[in-house]
């Protein structure tokens, strides 16, 4: 359960700080008694992303502290590497000891400059509640959400999360606890989140055809029509692409209400967000950059490149904004100049 949403996390958490200064990573970390084992498993499994990503390795010593190894990128090394916007980190020690709590407590601080969220999945889900329940004060106090995995009921901690008079109880310890995994009770995608995917994919077709953004979107029918003839990763792909929109509207300051118009810088920046995004998706759906005599190879022809990302899984485009071609750059700036489209696709078919 951890690896699945630490997997998900990585699709999701995309975010312009890094285009603005390329230190501010989202960071993804594994703590577990078995993580040097569990780290390597996931770069196994994980492999073409770790080519070109480095890892964080750290291990709770005799002295009460961590020692830290950073693991370089397996294959790639200069400007063809280290240009992701996500990183993982792998701590090997028990949630409870002193040394993981002191960093979760350094981590929840409001001085820490993190924006911090925390899930606990083991597998025995009364231990779960124990370790979600006992982390340190900081978590609380500064509501940190805690999602906390259990089994069949969440009861116990919907009603420990739970408060009986808002207006009288400004603080709750528990209020940013949240239950999930329930077989009972569990999570999916809503209506309009499919809607907004149906509608980037149709704005893709209508540009890579056309070359232009479409003025406007057909109704549910004909997007489900197109939607239907796509393969799942195609799908989850634009999925992904539409749960990223409330992020990039976010950073650029709109407040929910007024139209949606985007300056060419903004236009630029979020085109490299939504690259940044889709380089990530790649790399965990298998396909790898290529070598540099590949790319000469892809370079020679349509043919070849077509070959190599439908047979091989080798995709030319798996690099940093800057080293993308401009008709690459042109379809990460069609998807943000047709936001708008997406957000406003409810009300035009009312």
């Amino acid at each position: 359960m951890g690896i699945a949403l630490g997997v998900e996390a990585a699709h999701l958490l995309h975010f312009p700080n890094f285009c603005r200064d390329n230190k501010y990573k989202s960071v993804i970390t594994f703590i577990d008694d078995q993580a040097d084992t569990e780290m390597n498993y996931f770069r196994g499994r994980y492999q073409h992303f770790f080519e070109i990503a480095p890892a964080i390795y750290k291990e709770v010593n005799q002295e009460g502290g961590l020692d830290i190894q950073i693991l370089s990128p397996t294959k790639f090394e200069g400007t063809d590497a280290n240009f992701l916007d996500i990183r993982f980190e792998f701590i090997k020690g028990r949630a409870e000891s002193e040394v993981i709590q002191q960093q979760l407590n350094q981590w929840a601080s409001p001085e820490s400059n993190e924006i911090l969220t925390i899930a606990v999945c083991l597998n025995y889900p009364p231990q779960s509640v124990a370790i979600g329940l006992y982390l340190p004060d900081n978590v609380f106090e500064n509501n940190i959400p805690v999602f906390i995995r259990q089994e069949t009921s969440s009861a116990l901690l919907s009603m420990l999360s739970s408060r009986k008079d808002e207006e009288e109880c400004q603080y709750h310890k528990y209020s940013h606890i949240y239950p999930f995994g329930m077989m009972d009770n569990c999570y999916d995608l809503d209506r309009s989140g499919m809607e907004k995917g149906m509608v980037i994919h149709y704005i893709y077709e209508f540009f890579n055809t056309y070359g232009v953004l479409p003025e406007s979107c057909p109704g549910m029918e004909r997007l489900k029509k197109s939607w239907n003839e796509l393969s799942v990763a195609k799908r989850w792909s634009n999925l992904y692409s539409a749960c990223s929109i409330d992020y990039k509207l976010r950073s650029i300051g709109w407040d929910g209400k007024s139209d949606i118009l985007l300056t060419s810088e903004q236009i630029e920046l979020l085109a490299r967000v939504e690259h940044n995004r889709w380089n990530v998706e790649k790399l965990l759906l298998g396909f790898r950059k290529p070598t540099a005599d590949e790319m000469e190879i892809i370079a020679s022809s349509k043919v070849k490149k077509d070959e190599f990302k439908n047979e091989r899984f080798v995709h030319p485009d798996i690099c940093s904004y800057e080293e993308l071609p401009k008709s690459s750059k042109d379809y990460d700036r069609c998807i943000v100049k047709g936001i708008s489209l997406v957000v406003n696709y409810r009300k035009s078919v009312q």
